[in-house]
């Protein structure tokens, strides 16, 4: 990681990690303080690249974290997670009301009776959050998130050094209900547990947020799709617009990276500036369609040219080699040209000033 600077105390600041499979966001909330959404992996897959970015930039994360949050429970959004919680002492916890559920707690717990090839697994890394909260916890009571995230909800709200205001915007009532169902089918009887948790599709229980400030708002899209119908996704937060905040987003972090089942046109129009506005999107290069796609990209273009991405695209078809690629294509699904390498789009807002943006490792502007 390049050698950076802090924000200043007035400044706000949004980070976006990426590495090819997995994502996270920093925000700078002043005076020193952060808080962290979702997790990924820094370039020795080991340390969690949120925590490597904040140590490097001398944040004594024991103290000027002050909350920690996980949009939802799909691997790519929560490796390290567990490791950075428990580093970031001072911090709350909080995700998705989708997983507030007795269901949901029997999985986790039954951890130790399942055979693991993974062990980052989602239902690990929640279980060791768990265990983090209730060394934390002085009561005999059981322990769990700070807060669960649902649409309309409040997680964080400050007047100084700038009035800044962290609003859920999704999941919806009848995407939690949802969410609800999905973990029970895991425990269902005579069904053997998976040692991850349902990747229900569409993604309709992902957490996505709203930084609300007097610097600019921020939308945070996490992973959430459009929804089956009004009632839920993206077409859920559409369909309760008057609820949210009238002042539009300076910067966006594209959901889904740029896939088109997580894209709606009524968000840009409606939650988006007009002009200008800063896009940023992460790269999933694992799964048969990498993205964002060569369409996708230019879906984003259309709507702004103030467009990044955390690593470049992979595009390229990879090479053939003759005696080896029938071998290769039996043992495989689908191969392509490797990624992986970490980069880091930052985005700093001062009053009355234009976003000042900057990109680190394999960060790049499309």
């Amino acid at each position: 990681m390049v050698t950076q600077t802090p924000p200043l105390a007035d400044e706000l600041e949004v980070s976006v990690f990426g590495r090819g499979v997995g994502e996270s966001v920093t925000l700078h909330l002043g005076d020193g303080k952060w808080a962290v959404f979702d997790s990924c992996l820094a370039d020795d897959k080991e340390t969690p690249a949120p925590l490597q970015y904040l140590q490097s930039i001398g944040v004594d994360v024991s103290k000027d974290v002050v909350l920690v949050a996980a949009s939802h429970w799909h691997d790519d959004h929560i490796r390290g997670i567990a490791n950075l919680f428990r580093e970031t002492s001072s911090a709350q916890f909080g995700c998705s009301a989708a997983l507030r559920n007795a269901d949901f707690f029997t999985v986790v717990a039954s951890r130790e009776n399942l055979s693991f090839v993974d062990t980052t697994s989602g239902i690990n890394e929640f279980f060791d959050v768990l265990e983090v909260l209730e060394e934390r916890g002085e009561s005999n009571f059981a322990v769990g998130p700070s807060f669960w995230g649902a649409a309309g909800s409040r997680v964080h709200l400050q007047d100084v050094p700038f009035a800044l205001e962290l609003l859920c915007v999704s999941p919806s009532a009848q995407s939690v209900t949802d969410g609800f169902g999905n973990v029970a089918k895991m425990i269902e009887p005579g069904q053997p547990m998976g040692k991850r948790f349902p990747n229900a599709s569409p993604n309709e229980q992902s957490m996505a947020m709203m930084v609300v400030s007097e610097r600019g708002n921020i939308l945070l899209g996490a992973d959430l799709e459009n929804g089956r119908d009004d009632l839920r996704g993206w077409r859920a937060v559409l369909n309760t617009s008057s609820k949210w905040p009238k002042v539009r987003s300076k910067i966006h972090k594209v959901a889904h990276h740029g896939s088109p089942n997580a894209h709606h046109d009524d968000v840009w129009r409606q939650m988006i500036v007009e002009e200008s506005p800063v896009a940023v999107v992460t790269t999933y290069n694992s799964g048969r369609q990498p993205r964002p796609s060569e369409e996708d990209v230019k879906r984003l273009l259309s709507l702004t040219t103030e467009l990044y991405c955390t690593t470049s695209p992979i595009q390229q078809r990879t090479p053939k080699r003759r005696g080896i690629d029938g071998l290769i294509q039996s043992s495989v699904r689908s191969r392509r040209v490797s990624g992986g390498k970490l980069g880091q789009v930052q985005v700093r807002l001062r009053q009355s000033e234009e976003p000042a943006i900057q990109l680190f490792g394999e960060a790049c502007r499309l």
